[in-house]
């Protein structure tokens, strides 16, 4: 079987919103960085998927996402859609209901910590 998922790349200038995913065995790469988002329902649209994910994960509704790019999870058989999310003010998000934190990163960073497939498919692009 293959998923659909939907991945939020919040930024504000030229740091990165992203979560410590829980430090469990059964989730793929567990305590490692990843957008927030998460897996469709089936029939969901990619971009109202997200924004039912990124509220559930921060209490948050993205004003405008932008379809940003595709890539394929091989590992999770994943078919993951990245929306943008540029952001005005830089966001505190003390409300986060999934991983273990959240934390802003500049895109230098991305290169000193332990990051998901899902964000070393796309920090090229950034």
């Amino acid at each position: 079987m293959i998923f659909k998922a939907a991945k939020a790349i919040i930024r504000y200038k030229d740091s990165f919103f992203l979560q410590l995913r829980d430090n469990d065995n059964s989730i793929p790469y567990p305590n490692r960085w990843a957008f927030f988002g998460g897996r469709l329902l089936s029939h969901e649209e990619p971009e109202a998927g997200l924004i039912r994910e990124i509220f559930e994960e921060l209490s948050f509704s993205p004003k405008d996402p932008k379809e940003f790019y595709c890539w394929y999870n091989i590992k999770t058989k994943t078919h993951i859609i990245y929306f943008l999310i540029e952001l005005k003010k830089k966001e505190s998000f003390n409300n986060i209901n999934e991983g273990q934190i959240g934390k802003w990163f500049n895109k230098n960073e991305l290169d000193i910590i332990s990051i998901a497939p899902d964000v070393r498919a796309v920090k090229s692009l950034l």
